[in-house]
């Protein structure tokens, strides 16, 4: 079950949500609503494409084309959403070089606590992954790779001195989005909302998609 499911069922349990009175077959009817998850930013995933069945099959022989498999269905599931998005995700393991064994370490390594981001809410770790190797890659390339990626040093300095606690950001030259993140860590940073702020819909080069970076998909 995914993080939006967990949200929603513990919305049954709170006196104040809206969903707290309901009965038990209204509660299914919720979990299998498609527009809460859509309210929410977020999908709901096939049972070959969640997360809890690909560490249930780590082990197995096949476990490369199941991941394959769950990249498919999940960027069917994109696309359903938006066309834009169709492509966003490449089956790329069977081809691979790493072994079953190596993607079963992968898995079982993600799925210790420290990686979940329900038990470590704002500990941003795979941003900060993201980040880490997306910096390695603009190393790899040399000056060029400047067009796409500024150094999380440099977008730090430039939040500071810009001090963006209100109003709205746009930043025309946005590659992977790191002036925004760094905005809203800012907002946290100094005890404020993040909806104090309004970040303008730009487009991100590095991925060639329309996203509001505040709002991610789960």
């Amino acid at each position: 079950m995914g993080c939006a499911s967990r949200r929603i069922q513990l919305s049954f349990l709170e006196p104040k949500s809206e969903y707290y009175s309901l009965e038990a077959h209204q509660q299914s009817e919720v979990l299998e609503d498609e527009l809460e998850y859509q309210v929410k930013n977020a999908y709901r995933l096939p049972q070959h494409a969640t997360w809890n069945y690909l560490v249930q099959n780590a082990e197995q022989d096949d476990i490369k084309v199941k991941v394959n498999q769950a990249f498919v269905l999940i960027d069917e599931l994109l696309a359903k959403r938006n066309p834009d998005y169709k492509g966003v995700l490449e089956p790329i393991f069977v081809k691979s070089q790493l072994s079953p064994t190596q993607v079963a370490g992968l898995i079982n390594l993600f799925s210790k606590d420290k990686f979940s981001e329900i038990n470590n809410p704002e500990s941003d770790i795979y941003g900060r992954v993201y980040e880490y190797y997306i910096g390695k890659f603009a190393m790899a390339e040399g000056s060029g790779a400047g067009q796409f990626f500024t150094p999380g040093s440099v977008v730090r300095l430039l939040v500071e001195m810009l001090e963006p606690l209100k109003g709205r950001i746009m930043d025309l030259a946005c590659g992977s989005g790191g002036m925004f993140v760094q905005s809203l860590k800012f907002l946290q940073a100094h005890g404020r909302d993040k909806n104090d702020i309004v970040p303008a819909r730009a487009h991100q080069r590095g991925h060639g998609r329309h996203k509001d970076p505040l709002q991610r998909p789960r």
